[in-house]
């Protein structure tokens, strides 16, 4: 089984970025199920195995952060994304997830972490200049940040499919 852990997004969250869902030809725009913040990439696992990891992600806790969709760019030409801000706590817990993974002898990704919300996968021919434009200053509302979750990924026809099968400890509420 394919897994990442994540960040879910409110659904008033989603339906903004749904709205700017449009104007790009040959763009795959992500659903609502797809709409995440991915934090760490692990990959393919024997499903064996996952019970040990959703143990590990269950029993990881960290303190609430604020956070607020900001700005909109590309990878090249392969995808449209929203960004993140402040993007120093979620970097933050990124690294937290990659220690405590790398620890355990879970694999994981040495690329450069940018956190980003994609919301199109691009096609070669997707022209994306005037969706830049639009939206480079795009703001959603700022929300709590108060779990992450460990994803499970399938390919289907639509794209990928992604479900919770575990998140981490609520933090205690004073």
């Amino acid at each position: 089984m394919r897994l990442f852990i994540g960040l879910t997004l409110p659904g008033a969250i989603k339906r903004q970025i749904r709205a700017t869902q449009h104007g790009i030809r040959h763009a795959r725009w992500q659903n609502s199920n797809q709409l995440h913040l991915t934090l760490n990439f692990i990959g393919q696992v024997p499903e064996d195995q996952a019970p040990a990891l959703c143990e590990l992600v269950s029993a990881f806790q960290f303190a609430p952060f604020s956070l607020q969709l900001t700005g909109a760019g590309r990878f090249g030409t392969r995808a449209l994304w929203l960004g993140v801000s402040p993007d120093e706590p979620v970097i933050q817990l990124h690294e937290s997830f990659k220690a405590l993974l790398a620890e355990q002898d879970w694999p994981t990704e040495n690329r450069r972490f940018r956190p980003h919300v994609t919301v199109a996968r691009l096609g070669r021919r997707s022209d994306c200049t005037d969706y830049l434009q639009t939206h480079q200053d795009f703001r959603s509302p700022p929300f709590t940040v108060r779990q992450a979750v460990l994803f499970s990924s399938a390919q289907g026809p639509q794209g990928s499919h992604y479900e919770v099968i575990a998140r981490t400890a609520k933090p205690p509420r004073y």
